[in-house]
């Protein structure tokens, strides 16, 4: 730093020409941009046409060569600041991305260059590996130009104007807008005027265009040279970094002042290109690289005479703004996954659909869509800049009307919109490709009638999101970032770019890759492929997201918040149980009129939000109480009415979110399975078990790395990994829309049972039939989603409804005209499912009560026990126990699914080795066992807290007794979840009729919804009754040591003994849906071996076997010989 110091010449030389270089500099940047994206934006087409390669491998090749391509702009960039300069690095650029247009042109004019054209329809030879060789080589001077053009342009243009004066600083806020409309507009041009001569004239001409154009951009580049502002490098700034992080380093170990601008080493560099920077108090362990000790020297100048050991506070700060920009580099990672999806398969998705302008012939070329984005860009810039700016700014009185982060975030959130109407519209895309196809392309593929017209509004919403988020990176790089660092800056987008390419085609290629052949999910036809286990991914990040936030919400209210244990237990409790309750009306809107792909999606946009809010209640100190002292727990100040009020904001978003997700995800993930085939059939049946260890493994991740940052480094920090997690979850369910199974919601499946009710009650006088199955009403609907079911004897005066009498009219479809008055056996049957489900489901509301507590007041439980590993310091989150549970769930299942049903199948002969309800029985016996084990437990915690010295006296006096002791409890817990959790999962979804299936998930969640609100009341009503009795008699103080929870663990143990006995008399009282069937089969051998089908055939024609009643009987007579009686 010291040497580059002294070989920067005065300032007072430079002649800033402020507008009079930017025809130059813009005329550059325009002609660039209108040869280098005439060359790219048409290469998928180019790939797939010319080279013949497949599109899954001209996606990979084009998302690792954009990845390439921008990742190069971070080493142009530091030979740019380091050594060359901007100038001479853009010159460069420009004559090497000329050469390598050049080279491209040829492989197009050239035959020995691509592979021979072959007509549609045939199984066409890819290039050889001398002509990919050739193509790579061109790629590479490609690479070279943009990496130093993309990094240096931007900064270069900004050096002409002169910041010191007011004209200078307008033009400076003004041109990261413009030089971004300009940028857009000649992109335009070009996406649509040459990629037209490309795809209508031929490639040749559609590549030459481009090469000369860039060549005419080198011209005017170098004609202006003589009045461009060239800023001579100072060399190396990452030296500087280098030094600051090994000095911080050889000083961990001494103390930082209270006062730290004043004794920290800070000399003033007066030829430095870097403006001043203030001492901040952020990372505050780099300021000891700027404390001056004894063994420090200085030189003549004031310099630091070993810069390796003592740094200045200007470089120190110099590093923290780096560092500070790194998070909201990663945001714009995420970010620009929309966009890139818009570059490939949005191509795809235009060649696969109707690309006919009205009842012209005239076709839009496919790679041509993406003007629409670049429209929307360019008209909203200009209205942004001169329109809602100066508005905005007199509202606000900031000088951008916004901030830079404020503009990225709307950016990030429209990007959420357009891939959600993205994967709307290519869902309609889709289904009229199967139905209703105009033809076939050059792959093979249906072409749909949908008009692909239909995707500008995901391209517009995609501009603006553009508009907002990517020109504020630009500028929040280069004002945010170290003078003599602003090349470096602009490659960091570009680098952000890079790994979203690189992201989005690992993505690509990993799903290709593992379902490689007749079942890909990827296939070159978009109308064909699923992707089950994407939507894994795409669960367990969502996972990792929403548990990080809640799972550690106890020690973040009474810590933070400064409320009561008590109370934090209590909205805890009210909260987990009102999200559980929420599934219910999720599930009721998803199975009768949304469907339950958009409802994840509309769900999984407000758990983003809501995690959102929580995390600024934790960055934004007026969102939360003031924070105090560990020994005044008494006096801490408790949140505001406006605090509460934006916390309850954020979890309100996130019940919503909850509401959605919860009863949809297991039956989304299960629909993409075919159970018309032997491989899906195998694979529901270990989808349940598998889901579960994903969601467990997941959530165990997120009990773990993320509270152990929330403890032990922030909360703001805690909060805002998990909301990352939230919103990558977002992204990655939108990209792979097109790729799902939707099953379309048939109407309220509730407005059926009602009918059932009430046609029973109509007709509560009649007597019943002597024989059910042949005299009830029994019409067969072939177009309904649910499976036929058998009659059975329970729940008997529901078959009133079925019953036919004269006042009841037939259609000639055969169904009842009046469906309140007669309503189907089928009907009825459906009916009689969810009722004989209820009372198994009451158990679960008493069994899961273990679990909440495993979440509530063993976390209490930790905090005051002996946290510590051995002998070591470390101690471990008392949030973070619950990692246990969760441990052995993911241990324990792939046992139990791999191992132990195969045996068990063998020696019971049932598919699951034991049935669901016997599954569910175990899992209720363990919880017991769990709540006898916490009370023992408990009870030894107590003692030696008491009785033996303890090791604090904060909240409580910490028991010496290892919290490691918590573990058997907490394993037991994992088991009788293992057992019953997953048994109830499998067993509403298995007697749920098909069409209620998001219900039959949300019955679950209801269940554990009833059982935190059941918690919280007997927390509630045990905390009041006892409270009476003193100190001494409280069983659930503030104080765990003053009260008796094992005698809460005892109760809750005792009631799980009870409900254990209620379950097994409801078990022994249940029938399997469908369980008839197998009686019904048994009837039909026998009567097959007596030649006598005339008692059995009215219900063999029931049950569905044929369509009319009428060929069923002669059917039966010419097969079996017999006369009817």
């Amino acid at each position: 730093m010291e040497k580059s110091e002294t070989s920067v010449p005065p300032k007072v030389v430079k002649k800033h020409r402020g507008l009079r270089a930017m025809p130059y500099i813009i005329g550059n940047e325009t002609f660039e941009k209108l040869g280098t994206v005439g060359t790219t934006s048409n290469f998928m087409v180019y790939l797939t046409t010319v080279f013949k390669m497949k599109r899954i491998s001209a996606a990979l090749l084009i998302n690792v060569w954009n990845g390439t391509t921008n990742l190069a702009t971070l080493g142009g960039a530091f030979l740019s600041d380091a050594y060359f300069g901007r100038y001479k690095t853009i010159g460069f650029a420009c004559v090497a991305s000329f050469v390598g247009m050049i080279f491209l042109t040829l492989t197009a004019a050239v035959p020995k260059l691509h592979p021979m054209d072959c007509g549609a329809g045939i199984d066409c030879e890819g290039p050889t590996p001398w002509q990919l060789g050739f193509l790579y080589f061109t790629l590479g001077f490609l690479v070279l130009g943009a990496g130093g053009i993309r990094p240096c342009c931007l900064a270069f243009g900004v050096d002409q104007f002169n910041p010191q004066t007011e004209s200078g600083k307008r033009g400076i806020n003004s041109f990261f807008n413009w030089y971004y409309f300009t940028f857009t507009s000649a992109i335009m041009i070009s996406v649509t005027v040459i990629i037209y001569v490309q795809d209508a004239v031929n490639w040749t001409v559609g590549f030459a265009i481009p090469t000369v154009l860039m060549l005419l951009s080198c011209v005017v580049f170098f004609v202006g040279s003589r009045i461009y502002v060239k800023v001579i490098p100072e060399g190396s700034p990452f030296t500087g970094i280098m030094q600051v992080i090994t000095a911080a380093i050889k000083k961990r170990g001494l103390k930082l002042h209270h006062e730290p601008q004043r004794s920290l080493f800070n000399p003033i560099h007066t030829n430095s290109l870097n403006s001043k920077l203030p001492h901040t108090d952020q990372f505050r362990f780099l300021d000891k690289a700027a404390i001056v000790t004894e063994e420090d020297t200085m030189n003549a100048n004031g310099l630091a005479a070993n810069p390796w050991r003592l740094c200045s506070v200007q470089q120190v700060e110099e590093l923290k703004c780096l560092i500070r920009v790194i998070p909201i580099w990663l945001s714009g990672v995420f970010f620009y996954i929309a966009n890139v999806q818009q570059s490939t398969y949005v191509v795809v998705q235009a060649l696969q659909s109707d690309r006919r302008l009205g009842l012209s012939e005239v076709k839009i070329p496919a790679a041509t869509f993406v003007v629409f984005s670049m429209v929307a860009l360019t008209i909203w810039i200009p209205i942004y800049d001169r329109i809602i700016i100066p508005a905005v700014q007199k509202i606000t009185g900031k000088e951008g009307g916004i901030t830079l982060l404020q503009r990225m975030g709307v950016g990030i959130f429209i990007s959420i919109f357009a891939m959600l109407i993205s994967g709307i519209v290519e869902q309609r895309r889709r289904s009229m490709a199967l139905h209703h196809q105009l033809g076939t392309d050059s792959k093979g593929g249906a072409i749909s009638s949908m008009s692909a017209l239909w995707l500008i509004p995901q391209l517009v919403l995609s501009g603006l999101s553009e508009a907002f988020n990517t020109v504020g990176h630009l500028e929040f790089y280069y004002k945010q970032f170290p003078e003599n660092m602003r090349s470096v800056g602009g490659s960091l987008f570009f680098c952000g770019m890079a790994a979203t390419s690189y992201l989005s085609g690992m993505l690509v290629g990993i799903v290709h890759q593992i379902t490689e052949g007749d079942n890909s999910w990827l296939p070159e036809d978009l109308n064909k492929g699923r992707l089950e286990c994407f939507y894994y991914l795409i669960a367990a990040i969502e996972v990792i997201g929403t548990i990080g936030t809640s799972s550690n919400l106890m020690v973040y209210l009474t810590t933070v918040f400064n409320m009561k244990r008590v109370t934090a237990a209590l909205l805890i409790n009210v909260w987990n149980g009102t999200t559980s309750l929420a599934p219910l009306p999720g599930a009721f809107l998803c199975d009768a009129y949304v469907g339950r792909y958009k409802t994840i999606g509309f769900s999984s946009i407000a758990s983003f939000l809501g995690m959102l809010l929580i995390m600024l209640t934790a960055a934004i100190s007026k969102l939360h109480p003031p924070h105090c002292g560990t020994n005044n727990e008494g006096h801490c100040v408790g949140p505001t009415t406006l605090q509460l009020g934006f916390l309850m904001s954020g979890l309100v978003l996130l019940v919503v979110g909850a509401g959605g997700i919860r009863p949809c995800n297991l039956a989304f993930g299960a629909d993409q399975f075919d159970p018309n085939t032997n491989s899906g059939k195998r694979g529901i049946n270990s989808f349940f078990n598998w889901y579960y260890f994903t969601y467990t493994f997941a959530a165990m991740i997120s009990s773990t790395v993320i509270i152990y940052v929330q403890v032990n480094i922030s909360w703001s920090l805690g909060f805002a990994i998990p909301t990352s997690l939230m919103l990558l979850s977002c992204v990655f369910f939108f990209i792979a829309s097109r790729l799902y199974v939707k099953v379309k919601p048939e109407g309220s499946p509730f407005m059926s049972i009602v009918q059932v009710i009430v046609a029973a009650i109509k007709k509560r006088s009649l007597k019943q039939p002597d024989d059910p199955r042949s005299s009830l009403f029994n019409v067969i609907h072939m177009n309904s989603l649910n499976s036929r079911l058998p009659y059975s004897d329970q729940f008997r005066f529901l078959d009133k409804a079925a019953i036919i009498t004269q006042e009841d009219i037939i259609n000639t479809d055969g169904s009842a005209a009046n469906p309140w008055r007669l309503c189907s056996l089928q009907q009825v049957e459906e009916l009689k499912c969810l009722l004989r489900v209820i009372p198994i489901w009451a158990s679960a509301v008493l069994f899961y009560i273990t679990i909440v507590q495993q979440s509530t007041y063993v976390v209490v439980q930790a905090q005051q026990s002996d946290r510590r590993l051995g002998a070591s310091n470390f101690r471990i989150p008392a949030a973070t126990f619950s990692i246990f549970t969760m441990m052995t769930l993911t241990i324990w299942i792939p046992i139990y699914d791999r191992i132990i049903v195969p045996t068990l199948r063998r020696i019971t002969g049932k598919e699951g080795g034991t049935t669901m309800l016997q599954r569910m029985g175990i899992g209720l016996f363990l919880s017991i066992i769990t709540m006898l084990v916490s009370g023992l437990v408990e009870q030894r915690r107590r003692s030696i807290a008491l009785h033996h010295q303890t090791l604090g006296t904060a909240g409580g006096a910490i028991s010496s007794m290892s919290a490691l002791w918590l573990v058997p409890q907490l394993v037991l817990a994992g088991l009788s979840e293992g057992f019953n959790l997953i048994g109830q999962v499998e067993f509403y979804y298995k007697q749920f009729p098909e069409n209620m299936r998001s219900v039959a998930g949300a019955l679950t969640q209801l269940g554990i919804a009833f059982s935190n609100y059941l918690s919280g009341f007997l927390v509630a009503v045990i905390h009041q009754a006892t409270k009476g009795d003193g100190e001494a008699g409280n069983w659930l103080p503030e104080d765990l040591n003053k009260g008796r929870l094992e005698y809460f663990y005892y109760l809750l143990g005792a009631l799980g003994l009870v409900n254990f006995v209620y379950f097994l008399v409801c078990a022994r009282w249940y029938r399997y849906k469908g369980m008839d069937d197998a009686n019904a089969i048994e009837d039909v051998m026998d009567a097959k071996k007596t030649k006598d089908l005339s008692e059995h055939l009215p219900f063999i024609c029931s049950c569905g076997e044929l369509e009319k009643l009428s060929p069923c009987m002669e059917n039966a007579k010419e097969t079996y010989k017999f006369e009817m009686k």
